[in-house]
């Protein structure tokens, strides 16, 4: 199985972050200082670009509980505009969407009892009425994974489940900790 989500997985995933504000600071709210100097640590080279790699050295070292791959992947694709590279005016894009695909990930992972990064039926049977507070009978829980299931693989992949986050419109917030939004 991959860990990552496909290129079609993500660019099918809408900007959630649009109309998610949460109340404390996240990232892209910063003062346009620490953004300036987190924007010169993901451009080193100063081209104006930043790709999947710089920003992953850096999230790696400043914010070492946001080091979530498939998370820090798949905020990387969404913020990059299909180009793969993301540029300034994206770039508090990107810092939203790794900020929500983190919080997105730990919900996938509370379910994913096994830690194999894939969800199995019997796993989402026990865990997506509690985690994503979906009230479903048996039988509906069985069809609901089916859904998710997009690839029919028989199990839930991290792509696959953002997706349904988005489409049901489901509030996966983590509980903030400032400590999380210091840039030093």
């Amino acid at each position: 199985s991959r860990s990552s989500p496909s290129r079609a997985e993500v660019h099918s995933i809408p900007l959630p972050f649009l109309s998610i504000r949460r109340p404390d600071m996240a990232k892209a709210e910063l003062p346009a200082e620490d953004l300036q100097r987190i924007w010169k640590a993901c451009d080193p080279n100063g081209n104006g670009y930043v790709s999947c790699a710089e920003f992953d050295k850096v999230v790696a070292e400043e914010w070492p509980q946001y080091d979530v791959k498939p998370a820090m992947i798949m905020a990387h694709k969404m913020a990059s505009g299909g180009d793969g590279l993301v540029v300034k005016k994206e770039f508090k894009r990107l810092l939203y969407c790794l900020d929500w695909c983190n919080d997105v990930f730990k919900a996938f992972e509370e379910m994913d009892t096994e830690g194999d990064r894939r969800v199995s039926l019997e796993e989402f049977e026990k865990g997506a009425n509690e985690v994503l507070g979906l009230n479903l009978g048996a039988d509906d829980l069985k069809e609901a994974f089916e859904s998710i299931d997009t690839n029919g693989g028989g199990q839930i992949l991290f792509g696959e489940f953002a997706n349904y986050v988005v489409q049901k419109k489901l509030d996966i917030v983590t509980p903030p900790d400032v400590a999380d939004f210091h840039f030093d």
